[in-house]
């Protein structure tokens, strides 16, 4: 096993009566389940003639190169990017604010203060981040945090659509006419039930 999470493992593949040792490197969380595979494949070929044993490796190379090739396409990228810039600032105050930048295109920022909400109070934040999409779009996120909730911006995300104009004049008209306030309650009175009789 190599410090670079990668293990180095030897398949061998026999090709007519030649032995050829052919060395892959297999990601470190794949190399279990293709060493399952081997093992399946192994114990449930003895006693087979060579022409069995030929395909069975065959195509146990086929799926630890496929499994190798699945788990290292994009995967790495993310996981090992260089932070090429790192501000970060915190006062006893509870205020902060913190920024950075990586080498594959994401970038944050944050800064936030104290505020007193009521009896309690509360860190206020805002800032914003932008990364690359798996589509190669770019995706750019403002927002704040306070007491009204996590609030973001951006052109990626939905909106709600437009209210009807019939319902907007509705709600406008209720706005302009609200309900007329009663003054004096009145008591409500109730009645007796009555017992039921037999005829």
């Amino acid at each position: 096993v190599r410090l670079d999470g990668q293990i180095r493992r030897i398949c061998n593949l026999y090709v007519s009566s030649n032995k050829k040792d052919i060395t892959i490197l297999v990601p470190l969380q794949t190399a279990a389940i293709n060493l399952k595979i081997a093992q399946i494949f192994t114990h449930s070929c003895e006693g087979c003639d060579t022409g069995h044993t030929m395909y069975h490796h065959l195509v146990i190379f086929s799926a630890i190169v496929a499994s190798a090739y699945s788990a290292t396409v994009g995967v790495g990228d993310a996981r090992s990017a260089q932070i090429l810039r790192l501000e970060s600032d915190i006062d006893p105050e509870g205020n902060f604010h913190y920024a950075y930048d990586t080498e594959n295109g994401i970038s944050a920022n944050e800064e936030g203060t104290y505020k007193q909400v009521g009896e309690a109070g509360a860190v206020v934040a805002q800032g914003g981040f932008s990364f690359q999409s798996p589509e190669g779009e770019s995706v750019q996120v403002q927002y704040v945090a306070d007491e009204n909730g996590y609030q973001p911006v951006g052109s990626h995300l939905p909106t709600a659509p437009p209210i009807p104009p019939a319902i907007q004049r509705s709600l406008d008209f209720i706005a302009a006419h609200p309900p007329p306030t009663v003054s004096e309650t009145r008591p409500q009175v109730y009645t007796r039930p009555q017992p039921f009789r037999r005829q």
